[in-house]
């Protein structure tokens, strides 16, 4: 009986081990998932005259390894490591894009700003490449370094406008996930700064369409653009020769006008 009472509590320890969930303690503490966020996030401003065009934004990857979920530093040039119990709730160059959009949907100056993919046409596109997203600790304790390259394209034409890259490399406090992450919100805030700095000049408000009253109409343009013939010139008056026989043997030439058609 002894020993069959041992077993029964040593199988229900062992699947109460296998269904137990570690909520994290001293020795496995739980992995935490952070978000990324904009330090300074703008209040809204009021519109201040015709908005512009309306914006669509895109974040792209340009480093797989800065663009994904866990926070990542780095000991030395051209090494990198990544944070065991820290990670980011989302993928930060698609975070980085919508604090964009916060960023410059707040400041008022367009129509409207939006996430690539949402159904609302826009005649701009910025897309926003995140190049570089790492806890530098080679001099703890470090610096969190923030490298986003920005391109301005016109989708009317597909054509590039412009194009910039910014950079901010705040320190960090401590050499440590949590103020790592507080830090990169710093950095954050400083490049939607810059961002929102270089787009000012960038963008004018769309021509309005002129009144009719001052250009030609569609329907009159349509019609001044049919190809008139020019009016026929009057018909000339044609001779004909009319012979006639006077008398035997002699010709007579007369010129008589034609008969009017």
């Amino acid at each position: 009986m002894k020993r069959r009472a041992a077993l029964s509590i040593a199988a229900a320890s062992l699947l109460a081990g296998c269904v137990s969930v570690s909520v994290g303690s001293a020795d496995t503490p739980a992995v935490t998932y952070h978000v990324l966020a904009d330090a300074r996030p703008a209040a809204v401003a009021a519109p201040a005259g015709k908005p512009l065009a309306p914006l669509a934004i895109q974040g792209l990857a340009g480093d797989p390894l800065a663009d994904s979920i866990a926070v990542v530093f780095s000991r030395r040039e051209g090494e990198r490591a990544v944070y065991q119990f820290a990670s980011w709730s989302e993928r930060p160059s698609r975070r980085l894009a919508q604090l964009a959009q916060q960023r410059l949907q707040a400041g008022g100056r367009f129509a409207s700003v939006t996430l690539l993919g949402q159904p609302i046409a826009a005649e701009w596109l910025l897309s926003l490449t995140l190049d570089t997203l790492v806890h530098d600790v080679s001099t703890s304790p470090g610096r969190a370094q923030l490298v986003l390259r920005a391109e301005l394209i016109s989708r009317r034409d597909r054509s590039l406008v412009a194009s910039r890259t910014f950079t901010a490399a705040p320190p960090v406090a401590e050499a440590a996930a949590p103020a790592a992450v507080t830090a990169f919100a710093a950095a954050a805030a400083d490049v939607l700064d810059q961002l929102s700095a270089w787009s000012r000049p960038r963008w004018r408000p769309t021509p309005a369409a002129e009144p009719c009253a001052t250009r030609p109409c569609r329907r009159r343009r349509a019609t001044s653009s049919v190809r008139r013939l020019p009016a026929a010139a009057p018909r000339r008056s044609q001779a004909l020769t009319a012979t006639a026989t006077a008398t035997p043997g002699r010709t007579i030439s007369a010129r008589t006008p034609c008969a009017p058609r």
